[in-house]
């Protein structure tokens, strides 16, 4: 039995093979566990990295999320539509259930590929001018008066049709 145990600690141990680097004459670099003639061999150090997993989330943060009861969403301008005006403006409607709570300043932060829109405010309409034609991304959600996130919307990607000027 104590043999066993021996034999499979050498079995679960990691078995490394050793690694060999070699260049070509165009410069590109291979590398294999063959050695060959000009192979250079490679230490590899047994450190392996390791990444944590993620922390569960906290019982009070989970039920703080399921306090808030709102539903947000981007309804125009729609996924995935092509918005053509020459002016690059464009009008960002959003919808949102209940209504926000004043009282504890709740508020809409829009968000324009990855930026945030001027300050945080309780309009349902955001216009935006003078838009590079292209594709965008909007992003509207829900904070706190912390400036805590309680609810965003899923993403919206809308694509503007703009003249870009005769030839």
């Amino acid at each position: 039995m104590k043999y066993l145990f021996i034999l499979l600690f050498f079995v679960v141990t990691p078995i490394l093979a050793d690694v060999y680097r070699t260049v070509d004459e165009e410069g590109n670099v291979t590398f294999t566990d063959e050695p060959s003639v000009d192979a250079e061999k490679i230490k590899v150090e047994d450190n392996y990295n390791i990444i944590p997993a993620p922390a569960a989330v906290p019982e009070q943060v989970a039920e703080e999320q399921e306090e808030t009861p709102y539903e947000i969403s981007i309804i125009s301008p729609a996924q995935n539509e092509g918005v053509r005006e020459n002016s690059g403006s464009v009008t960002i409607r959003v919808q949102v259930s209940p209504e926000l709570d004043s009282r504890k300043g709740d508020l809409l932060r829009y968000q324009f590929d990855g930026k945030q829109l001027g300050s945080l405010q309780s309009e349902l309409t955001y216009l935006l001018t003078n838009v590079d034609r292209g594709s965008h991304i909007i992003v509207v959600s829900v904070v706190n008066s912390k400036g805590e996130v309680l609810k965003r919307s899923k993403s919206t990607l809308f694509h503007l049709q703009r003249y870009a000027g005769g030839r």
